[in-house]
C-alpha cells in the first residue's frame, strides 16, 4: 500500500492563474509551445519538490508549509504601501 500525498496547489501559486501567469510568462520571454510547456512544467516540479521537502523538514502539512512558502516570497517583494493624500486622489 502506499501513501497518497495532496498538496493544494492554490496554496503556492500553481492554480489555473498561477499556471495562465507563467505560460503569459514563457510567451513574452518567445518561447514556442513545447518550450513554453517545459518551462511551466519545470516551475510546478521546482515548487511541489520545495513544499514537500519544507513540510518533512518543519513537520507540517504540505498545505501550511506552501503558505509559509508563499509568505515568505511575499514578504521579500512586497514594498510597503504609502498613505493616498487628498492630493493624490
Amino acid at each position: 500500500m502506499r501513501a497518497v500525498i495532496v498538496i493544494d496547489t492554490t496554496a503556492f501559486g500553481m492554480s489555473a492563474g498561477g499556471v495562465r501567469m507563467l505560460a503569459a510568462l514563457a510567451d513574452i520571454q518567445g518561447l514556442g509551445t513545447e518550450e513554453s510547456f517545459a518551462f511551466v512544467s519545470e516551475h510546478i516540479r521546482k515548487n511541489t519538490r520545495l513544499v514537500l521537502s519544507r513540510s518533512k523538514r518543519s513537520r507540517c502539512t504540505p498545505f501550511e508549509a506552501a503558505l509559509r512558502i508563499v509568505r515568505e516570497r511575499w514578504k521579500k517583494t512586497a514594498r510597503p504601501r504609502q498613505p493616498l493624500s487628498a492630493e493624490g486622489m
